[in-house]
């Protein structure tokens, strides 16, 4: 994963890597989304191992989003990292969050609205076993 401070990189690089999102089996389905798609079925589902499957995937994709929809990407990227129990995965999501913690993830004008990254970092923390951190994160 990209640092955080870098998303103009990671918007101009993911343009690029465009290409080998459209190659994946998620094109073959009509739609390169179709993987995040599966992916959130798969975290409604409890399946934190079929979401871990689909990571690269849905890496590969969020180089290409815009800048607008990486917030709610960050959030998806923590759901998954709580849900997986991974502390790797736990470190550098957060990592990446932290730039962007008093911000808020809202997607399309609001359609999709999941709250203030400061509560996905407390929950990153609570994940990571950070008790004080994510009692601070949570106030």
């Amino acid at each position: 994963m990209a640092p955080a401070g870098d998303v103009e990189d990671k918007i101009g690089a993911g343009r690029a890597s465009s290409q080998s999102c459209r190659k994946s089996g998620q094109a073959r389905r009509g739609d390169p989304h179709a993987v995040v798609v599966e992916a959130a079925a798969a975290l409604d589902r409890g399946d934190a191992q079929a979401a871990l499957r689909r990571l690269g995937d849905t890496e590969d994709l969020s180089l290409w989003w815009s800048r607008w929809a990486y917030l709610v990407w960050l959030t998806f990227l923590a759901e998954l990292a709580v849900a997986s129990a991974d502390d790797d995965l736990c470190l550098r999501t957060r990592a990446a969050i932290e730039p962007y913690a008093d911000r808020w993830a809202v997607l399309a004008g609001a359609v999709w609205v999941n709250g203030q990254l400061r509560l996905w970092t407390a929950r990153l923390d609570v994940a990571l076993r950070r008790w004080d951190a994510a009692a601070f994160s949570a106030t």
